[in-house]
């Protein structure tokens, strides 16, 4: 398939969605200079320049690791022991698995660059998440009706992380509103957040371009119930 010169200076640039990392302080007696690294059952830590704490991220090099050692089993532990990281931990490895993507705000397009802000995808956060839109957009460009950090329940987690990058459009009446069901976009973004969303053309076309997202056929949540539950 030839691509003219135009085609190829419409199409967007996007960069991958980043790995979730988190800093632990290494105990008295460890240490982890800035150019070492170890492997820890499917994530990697590697040194910071002080050598006294190791920054961890999940590694998708595939390769097998077996060493043993002292700080290898006390970075398990912290892993492991650590519900909010692991948690962010798996929602990201699923929306990387996922394909999902952020737009390269240098290469952007003014029409694109004018739309993610009138949409209200101009609020995704670097990690992939809307969690912001209602904050810095208001209520009319989007709404989190439930936050994939408040889960406890492996089961639920696992549930909310097979939603991760889809959209499904679907007719939805908030509570209280007289005018009855309108348009709107479910989506669930890539830190686990339910959003809700106004159906546009422009922002379906975004999510798509930019950010990896795919339709669904299947309802990802039942978005009356959600409004409800948040008006209670």
């Amino acid at each position: 398939m030839e691509h003219s010169i135009d085609t190829i200076k419409q199409k967007p640039d996007t960069l991958p969605l980043p790995s979730v990392t988190k800093t632990y302080r290494l105990p008295e007696g460890m240490s982890l200079g800035p150019d070492e690294s170890v492997k820890v059952k499917g994530f990697i830590a590697r040194g910071r320049i002080d050598g006294r704490s190791a920054v961890l991220a999940l590694d998708d090099s595939g390769e097998d690791y077996t060493q043993d050692s002292v700080l290898q089993s006390h970075l398990e532990d912290a892993i492991f022991g650590d519900f909010s990281f692991m948690r962010s931990a798996y929602y990201n490895h699923i929306a990387q698995h996922q394909g999902m993507t952020m737009p390269d705000m240098m290469k952007l397009t003014p029409d694109d660059y004018k739309q993610l802000t009138s949409t209200g995808l101009s609020t995704v956060l670097a990690t992939g998440s809307l969690e912001e839109i209602e904050q810095r957009q208001g209520f009319s460009a989007g709404l989190v009706v439930s936050r994939g950090d408040e889960l406890k329940k492996v089961a639920d987690i696992e549930h909310r992380a097979a939603e991760i990058g889809l959209y499904f459009r679907v007719a939805v009446q908030f509570p209280g509103d007289a005018q009855g069901a309108k348009g709107y976009i479910l989506l669930t973004d890539a830190v686990g957040n339910q959003v809700i969303m106004p159906s546009r053309e422009e922002t379906t076309d975004l999510l798509k371009r930019l950010f990896g997202y795919q339709e669904t056929e299947e309802q990802l949540f039942d978005a009356e119930a959600a409004l409800s539950a948040m008006s209670e």
